[in-house]
C-alpha cells in the first residue's frame, strides 16, 4: 500500500490518524520493538508512545535498572 491508503482502513476500525502515528513511533523504536522487553514495559498505548520518544539506550537502560513499570504483555 502506498502512503496515506491505509487511513480509511484504519478509520473504519477505529484508529484515527493521532493514534495511528503514535502506533508507528512506537513500532519505530527498537528497545519497545524488541520482543525480550515486553514483560518489562507498560501495556498502556499512550505509554509506549511516551517512551517511545526517548532513546533505545535510555529505554534499555531503564528496563536493566528495573526504572520501567511493568504489566505485562497483552
Amino acid at each position: 500500500m502506498q502512503h496515506g491508503e491505509w487511513l480509511p482502513l484504519l478509520r473504519e476500525v477505529g484508529i484515527n490518524d493521532q493514534v495511528a502515528r503514535q502506533l508507528m513511533a512506537v513500532g519505530a523504536n527498537p528497545a519497545l520493538a524488541n520482543p525480550s522487553n515486553c514483560l518489562n514495559l507498560p501495556t498502556a498505548a499512550r505509554s509506549l508512545y511516551e517512551l517511545s520518544r526517548l532513546a533505545p539506550e535510555v529505554i534499555e537502560s531503564g528496563i536493566e535498572h528495573g526504572d520501567t513499570p511493568t504489566y505485562g504483555c497483552t
